[in-house]
């Protein structure tokens, strides 16, 4: 089932309750919150993920070939540009430089459209340099997939290095050094960062530009996200504008704001024809701002707003001194549902849950607590079920039996214990 057949089939159960009637959109959030509380609290083995991540090499300066220029009282660092090689990418994001005054810095952002231009996390301190080899970009800790919500492990598929994962407990206890010999080491670093709002709201306004016209008499959402250090914020407060229905139909999107060293993402939502928050316009570090008209601009739906918790990281110890792509593995947590299309991120056939549990929350809005007993039953005997079939056991090394009912009481209690 789709969102549009989930809020369909609770509009059929209602039609003879007047009483009980909310708006679509009431619906849509109402539904999305039980679908966070039957799958956030359980690790069901189909919110487990596998994916790559990368553990960089230090990318450090060479001389006459990759070099970098350092402005003293500038977060701006530029490459030289030419010949030289220099390339500055998005995963440098959040991590450490230590330039030519060997003095460590943060990397708040870096204008990908060419790759050559990053921004600290403070003026630069030391003296102007130009065409300086005298820099180093070290790759220390890897941030877990936005949609994490628990760390399982790590392993290197190629078979070249054994990972161990510590707490920060143990790390402070065993004073790693991150440049000695031996295996790879991660720290599961506990300090997770919360990214706040930011304080804007964004201006959309019918406009008369004569441009690519935007459908007729169609409602369209907008919000702005701003991201540094690798992280995204929580979107800003909803602005909406509706075309007319005829004549020149485009919208003009202003009020971005962003400081020079962060990226600046403005999302689209059509809500008449109920689509979901894609990605419409991007602005690099370093690039000013200005209005923009929506008619010209193309959403990328490979992008969807998330709302996420708090950003957690791997620290590293003992990196390679080569990429290597390492296969992490992690619970996820169900993606918000917004356009009619999205589905739920659990099996076909336990969707009627999700119906079932929001219409009795509102039967019970209204007192009707017959109702409720009656779908809550039918809900909950599904999720017995589900919980039989998709609670992960794979990190559990023994399963125990049924208690034993032998004649004596030195028997296994419960049974001799076998692996999964």
């Amino acid at each position: 089932m789709i969102l549009h057949d989930i809020i369909s089939r609770m509009n059929r159960e209602m039609r003879n309750n007047p009483g009980v009637r909310v708006d679509e959109d009431d619906k849509v959030v109402l539904v999305n919150e039980v679908m966070l509380r039957v799958l956030g609290d359980e690790p069901w083995r189909f919110l487990m993920r596998r994916q790559d991540i990368t553990v960089y090499a230090d990318y450090a300066g060479i001389v006459a070939t990759q070099r970098a220029n350092f402005s003293n009282g500038n977060r701006a660092v530029t490459a030289t540009g030419g010949s030289d090689t220099t390339k500055f990418l998005e995963w440098m994001e959040g991590q450490k430089i230590t330039g030519p005054d060997e003095v460590v810095y943060r990397i708040a952002g870096v204008n990908l459209t060419d790759g050559l231009t990053l921004y600290l996390d403070r003026p630069y301190g030391g003296l102007t340099t130009s065409n300086s080899p005298s820099w180093t970009i070290t790759h220390d800790r890897l941030q877990l997939p936005r949609d994490c919500i628990e760390y399982y492990g790590i392993v290197d598929r190629t078979g070249r290095r054994r990972i161990s994962t510590i707490s920060p407990r143990q790390d402070e206890a065993g004073q790693l050094s991150r440049t000695a010999g031996g295996d790879i080491t991660m720290v599961m670093d506990e300090l997770a960062d919360f990214y706040s709002p930011i304080e804007t709201v964004l201006i959309a306004t019918v406009n008369g530009l004569s441009d690519n016209d935007l459908p007729a008499s169609t409602t369209f959402e907008y919000c702005q996200t701003i991201e540094e250090f690798g992280r995204e914020s929580h979107a800003t407060r909803v602005v909406s504008a509706t075309t007319a229905a005829s004549g020149n139909l485009n919208i003009l999107i202003a009020g971005v704001v962003k400081e020079a060293w962060q990226r600046a993402r403005i999302y689209r939502r059509d809500v008449t024809n109920r689509g979901g928050w894609y990605l419409r316009a991007t602005t690099e570090p370093g690039v000013s701002l200005s209005a923009t008209n929506d008619s010209s601009l193309t959403s990328d739906t490979s992008v969807v707003l998330q709302q996420d918790g708090p950003t957690e990281y791997l620290r590293v110890y003992r990196k390679p001194s080569t990429d290597t792509v390492l296969e992490l593995r992690y619970l996820a947590k169900p993606r918000r549902m917004i356009s009619a299309n999205d589905a739920p991120q659990m099996p076909e056939q336990y969707h009627p849950i999700l119906w079932r549990l929001a219409v009795a929350e509102l039967h019970g809005r209204k007192g009707n607590g017959s109702m409720v007993k009656f779908h809550t039953n039918l809900a909950n005997s599904r999720i017995s079920s589900m919980r039989m079939k998709y609670l992960d056991r794979a990190d559990r090394t023994f399963i125990m039996g049924k208690m034993s009912t032998g004649g004596s009481r030195w028997e296994t209690r419960y049974g001799d214990p076998s692996k999964t």
